[in-house]
């Protein structure tokens, strides 16, 4: 009885193997016909909507999601024999014998005798049954209903995209709309990297609204006409934003700059004895009447070097970056002029000057570079030597000036509304945007840069330093300054005393930084200009104007707010300025 009970067991094996694999594929193409309405709507909601977005790995990963999902609850179904036997005999007409025979099986007070009977006779009736024949695939309207659907969503993504559609004339301007997405797409995913960028909700929030009209411009999801003008308003809401994003860049390094004053007051207290005596002591001699002068080498060179210490954590602490960028330089000159250090000392200066950099890292680019300063003075005085200790002052004596009025982040915002502009001048003139290749380098601006090499300007623009390049490269404090990331191939940052855009630290006096004839080339809208620096291979640089436009129209704004232009004469240099904007220029 058993051995009959088994072997009808094993013939409907195949049948129901078969259900199962049945199962699974109407599942699968249950969940892909589901999947296929919800890419339906989304790329509906694509054409509708200008903040939503769906691309082909969407719609991808969609269907194998939903057809997955569908594959596995299939095959998660139950399907025994009774059901497996129900099945058949709807499909084959064969009155309940499958059903009953497994049934009585199933029941041990049953008969014995009828149950051997009645399952022999559901087997002989199975024996002549092929599970493919009982149960084929066909293409019913299961399957073309998900077809369909899928199909629709494919036309409707794409069908747009297809170039013979459109003229010659909307082909170039559809490609030219699309590369300039791309191209700004790009430049903000690299300016979200840029300090003044985040370390500003502001400046952040309106970095990716030009990375959200970049993606509209290359997927094509609005009109030339609707892309000119929301560029337009972007570079307005930047101009608007600046005081914003100055404030809070401000803040910001308020914060940092803090960090950097305790890091320095802590050093201070782990000075040698020798120091800390030596410091004491002239300090109660100048108490007493005794002039500096004629206090030991020894007493006058540690009492300097704390008062400086002190002065630069004080400057710090208070968010005074210019005054504290002028202690660096002086620290760097006392250290140059003074006599031996003993090596704890120097080590305990440059573990000072360690820390406190660590923390001037987190600060915008306009303190970037006293942060660079420190770093590099504190690998040359961690070395204990002599030779450590002039080159650590070197370092220091090279620190670039901050100007007192310079606002964080306006440098940087304003070399991103010039490329927001000129992005909207290349679509206006179906071009592509000249954003190509720009990367912001706010990391590391003019002066003395860690990869770079080390500038030094003294009014004509020296360019000297390590890893020294061929070319006198301006040194801006743009995104676009200092792009490149090799040492000697970029050439020196100098050529400048002032990263900001300052002629006055590239230039001699009196110096016109832009001639009045410079030339313009209408194809790659850029001036020509004549940058006075040292000699090298060319007298002349040539770069475009709108890299060093908004650091020389921040130091002529600097300029006339303090005074230092005369009244007569300060329309005229507004007005020269906006002449060379192309925002202006344009209206």
């Amino acid at each position: 009885m058993a051995e009959m009970h088994m072997e009808l067991h094993e013939r409907l094996g195949p049948f129901r193997a078969r259900l199962r694999r049945l199962l699974i594929e109407r599942y699968l193409v249950f969940g892909a016909g589901v999947a296929g309405g919800v890419a339906v709507l989304l790329v509906v909601l694509d054409h509708l909507l200008t903040g939503w977005y769906v691309d082909e790995y969407t719609l991808l990963a969609l269907f194998v999601v939903g057809a997955l999902a569908g594959a596995i609850y299939g095959a998660t179904r139950p399907v025994t024999d009774f059901a497996a036997a129900l099945t058949i005999e709807r499909r084959r007409n064969l009155r309940e014998r499958a059903s009953t025979a497994v049934a009585m099986a199933a029941n041990a007070e049953s008969p014995a005798e009828l149950r051997d009977l009645i399952t022999r006779d559901a087997i002989d009736h199975l024996t002549a049954v092929s599970p493919a024949e009982l149960f084929p695939r066909r293409f019913t309207r299961r399957q073309q209903v998900p077809l369909a659907l899928w199909a629709l969503a494919v036309l409707l993504a794409f069908l747009p995209a297809i170039p013979w559609l459109y003229s010659p004339s909307t082909r170039e301007e559809r490609r030219t709309l699309q590369q300039s997405g791309k191209e700004l797409k790009q430049y903000a995913s690299e300016m979200l990297k840029h300090p003044d960028v985040k370390h500003s909700k502001t400046a952040t929030k309106l970095v990716r609204q030009m990375h959200k009209l970049g993606v509209e411009m290359e997927r094509l999801r609005i009109p030339k006409k609707e892309a000119l003008v929301r560029l337009n308003k972007l570079q307005e809401e930047m101009k608007n934003a600046e005081a914003q994003i100055g404030k809070e860049l401000k803040a910001h390094d308020r914060e940092a700059m803090k960090r950097a004053a305790e890091a320095i007051r802590n050093g201070l207290e782990k000075r040698s004895q020798t120091e800390k005596a030596n410091a004491d002591r002239a300090r109660e001699q100048m108490a007493a009447g005794t002039p500096r002068d004629k206090l030991s080498k020894e007493e006058r060179a540690a009492l300097q070097r704390e008062e400086r210490m002190q002065s630069l954590a004080k400057n710090l602490e208070k968010g005074e970056s210019a005054a504290a960028s002028e202690d660096l330089r002086k620290m760097g000159e006392q250290l140059q002029r003074d006599g031996e250090m003993s090596k704890q000392d120097r080590q305990q200066m440059g573990q000072t000057m360690r820390q406190a950099a660590k923390e001037m890292e987190q600060t915008s680019s306009a303190n970037q570079q006293m942060s660079q300063t420190m770093r590099q003075a504190s690998q040359q005085l961690q070395q204990g030597t002599q030779q450590g200790q002039q080159q650590a002052g070197q370092a220091m004596r090279n620190t670039t000036p901050i100007p007192p009025n310079m606002m964080p982040g306006e440098p940087t915002m304003g070399q991103m509304r010039q490329g927001v502009g000129q992005c909207r001048q290349g679509v206006a003139s179906n071009k592509p945007c000249p954003l190509a290749g720009s990367k912001p380098g706010g990391t590391k601006p003019g002066g003395q840069g860690g990869q770079p090499g080390q500038g030094q300007g003294q009014g004509q623009g020296q360019n000297q330093g390590n890893n020294q390049g061929p070319n006198n490269q301006v040194s801006t404090n743009n995104p676009n300054a200092n792009s490149s990331d090799s040492g000697g191939t970029s050439g020196g940052e100098g050529g400048s005393k002032d990263h900001f855009g300052n002629p006055e630290g590239r230039l001699g006096a009196g110096t016109d930084p832009v001639k009045e004839n410079a030339d313009i080339d209408p194809e790659k809208a850029a001036y020509s200009v004549d940058i006075k620096g040292a000699p090298g291979k060319s007298d002349r640089t040539n770069v475009p104007y709108y890299e060093v436009l908004p650091g020389y129209k921040a130091s002529a704004e600097s300029a006339i707010n303090t005074d230092q232009v005369p009244a007569s004469e300060r329309q005229r240099v507004k007005e020269y300025f906006d002449e060379l904007n192309p925002e202006t220029a344009t209206r």
